[in-house]
């Protein structure tokens, strides 16, 4: 009687963390959860302002006051699957992509594409933390949007 008893609380157990995890996966945040040890969060969305014109905006928050935070690299891709545009922070225009000393970051990257195109971003986070000594990196994809 006891080994039953044991089997069937067993069971609800198990079904119990199956249905508690079947919805919190159902409703995962736009945020995306820690990549690593350094990173807190980080998101980014395309958003179209019309007549081929659209903006990528990220935003990335570290564990701590990072010596470097933000992102590398920014890829936005068309509707064929080919690269469209390939930023770093280190393109002439784009350095604002990547701050310093600091804990989070949030910036907009503009771009001027072909009206009626289809269009998604490859993110490429990145910090670098000096105290505690290390770095992290996450690759984030939005969604597509018709500019």
């Amino acid at each position: 009687m006891k080994k039953i008893f044991l089997q069937a609380v067993s069971i609800i157990l198990v079904m119990c963390t199956l249905i508690s995890g079947t919805a919190s996966a159902a409703d995962t945040p736009s945020v995306e959860p820690a990549a690593n040890s350094f990173i807190s969060s980080n998101s980014a969305k395309i958003v179209s302002t019309g007549g081929g014109n659209f903006y990528v905006q990220i935003y990335i928050q570290g564990q701590y006051t990072m010596s470097q935070i933000g992102a590398t690299r920014i890829k936005v891709y068309n509707s064929d699957g080919d690269v469209a545009f390939n930023v770093a922070y280190t393109t002439t225009g784009y350095s604002h992509l990547m701050a310093y000393n600091k804990s989070t970051h949030a910036t907009t990257a503009y771009f001027a594409g072909d009206s009626g195109e289809s269009y998604y971003a490859v993110v490429y986070f990145y910090v670098r933390c000096t105290n505690p000594a290390g770095s992290g990196s996450h690759v984030y994809t939005t969604s597509t949007v018709k500019v």
